[in-house]
């Protein structure tokens, strides 16, 4: 069902090449969309409201023919310009990585993990609970993951544990647990920085705006990297951020897990009573 990266361009290519607007992508984004609801059992609630995009694995490719590394440069700025459309259109945008490895025959057994780092309308809990109401994931189990605000603890448990507990219980999500991601101010391994700077983007990795997904893309790996799928909140690609940068957070997230979905709502709530 789902197509690899390269061929994801070519489906794209014929409208995106041709126009200046990516007005008429649109319909074409939204045929993955339906695509989604299809794994998701038809859920009524996501209609085409969310641009979902492949992520491509091989955007930072490097060889020595110049026709290529040109492609590949337009390819990576196209591809950032697409979700900025989105969001400007309104959609909720989601990002897979690892999926097409999966077959329907499949039976997943163990956690889908949900870094849930900011509020988005609710999408990012939405998804995995209809995620597990297929056949195929209906074995595995919900963990979330938030970070520490600096609130006061409540009777010896951080606010932002309980504000998720009650919302997850609210609303009938079952979880099997949630835990405060720690130690995000902590200095980044020597091993993280080298990839990074492997990846020759044009921005050091002390800059605050890429430190902070390099050192979370760190924290995923070490809680993370034997889930069957992590969600994580996408970062949103302002205009002030060049593209291979952007390109470079979504590649420090996912790097260390085998399936991800990057998600970002678009603020409207989606989660009722009867979710």
């Amino acid at each position: 069902m789902f197509v690899n990266s390269w061929m994801l361009e070519t489906k794209l290519s014929s409208s995106r090449m041709k126009i200046s607007s990516h007005t008429h992508l649109l319909p074409t984004i939204s045929v993955k969309v339906l695509e989604l609801q299809s794994r998701l059992q038809e859920s009524e609630k996501l209609r085409s409201n969310i641009g979902l995009l492949l992520y491509p694995t091989s955007w930072n490719n490097h060889d020595n023919n110049p026709e290529n590394s040109e492609r590949r440069v337009k390819f990576v700025q196209e591809y950032v310009d697409i979700i900025r459309d989105c969001f400007d259109y309104g959609l909720s945008v989601a990002i897979l990585k690892g999926m097409n490895a999966l077959s329907p025959e499949d039976k997943l057994i163990g956690t889908i993990d949900v870094y849930w780092m900011v509020e988005d309308g609710g999408l990012t809990a939405l998804l995995p609970h209809l995620l597990r109401k297929s056949a195929q994931w209906k074995r595995t189990k919900l963990r979330f993951f938030t970070k520490s605000t600096g609130a006061p603890q409540e009777g010896g448990v951080s606010q932002e544990i309980l504000r998720l507990h009650r919302l997850l219980k609210k609303f009938r999500i079952r979880f099997k647990e949630i835990k405060l991601i720690e130690g995000l101010d902590e200095p980044l391994s020597a091993q993280t920085v080298q990839d990074y700077n492997n990846l020759n983007v044009g921005e050091s990795p002390d800059q605050p705006r890429t430190f902070k997904y390099l050192k979370l893309g760190e924290k995923i790996g070490q809680e993370s990297s034997m889930s069957q799928l992590v969600i994580i909140s996408l970062p949103i690609p302002e205009e002030s951020v060049p593209a291979p940068v952007y390109m470079s957070w979504l590649h420090s997230l996912t790097k260390r897990t085998p399936r991800a979905l990057l998600i970002r709502g678009n603020n409207e709530t989606v989660l009722t009573h009867l979710s």
